[in-house]
């Protein structure tokens, strides 16, 4: 078939010397017909198809190609492709189980943010309508009630009950026109823990903000 290609009966079935010659087969098993073309036989692993690689050899002209001059792959070869595949597998089980932890690991985190801030924007919204309410810059929330559940999940204490973490609250207060100046937590013991039984918010308005607070 190739010496057919370059020679004049290629020229005067249509084809131009000097022009690329384009063959439209498998790529991947011509290295094994030219294999077979130096010697006579061919090793292809046992991932090729050897009924394959026949129908090359018979395309590019080999006659009477005998099936025994295609060694197929060994067992010692199999048996490490096995292992490879195996290793491969248990590689992206893990890969996959790792993926899997880190976006639960993510989704928990976001989920924790977001009920945060649920809490904090509801506790905003509470010392909102207690200033307005009273007109007074300081809210006392009591224990024992539903404010003072949320405000527990929507901050971070630490200390004597101490508020550390206010960012939250700080955020959402904004859109009232309002700021927390402080969080005063106060009560008495119990046993040798300090616990306590009601928290003074003081508050202010924030200069220049465009909210107004109707507060008769």
């Amino acid at each position: 078939m190739l010496a057919r290609v370059a020679s004049k009966e290629w020229e005067e079935a249509g084809g131009r010397a000097g022009e690329p010659v384009f063959i439209d087969r498998d790529g991947g098993l011509f290295r094994y017909v030219l294999n077979y073309m130096r010697t006579l036989q061919v090793n292809i692993p046992m991932t090729e198809s050897k009924q394959a690689l026949l129908n090359e050899l018979e395309y590019y002209g080999f006659e009477n190609v005998e099936s025994e001059s295609i060694v197929s792959g060994t067992i010692v070869e199999a048996r490490r492709l096995l292992e490879s595949l195996t290793g491969n597998y248990h590689f992206k089980l893990d890969d996959f189980d790792a993926s899997i932890a880190d976006v639960e690991r993510k989704m928990k985190a976001q989920i924790k943010e977001l009920e945060t801030r649920k809490c904090a924007f509801k506790i905003a919204f509470s010392l909102f309508s207690r200033w307005k309410a009273s007109g007074v810059a300081k809210v006392r929330f009591t224990r024992d009630t539903d404010d003072w559940k949320t405000l527990e999940k929507c901050c971070d204490w630490e200390g004597k009950f101490t508020c550390r973490d206010l960012s939250f609250i700080q955020e959402y207060l904004q859109d009232y026109g309002l700021k927390v100046i402080s969080f005063n937590f106060e009560g008495g013991r119990k046993g040798r823990k300090y616990k306590s039984t009601f928290c003074d918010v003081a508050l202010d308005h924030i200069r220049g903000s465009t909210s107004t607070i109707n507060t008769n």
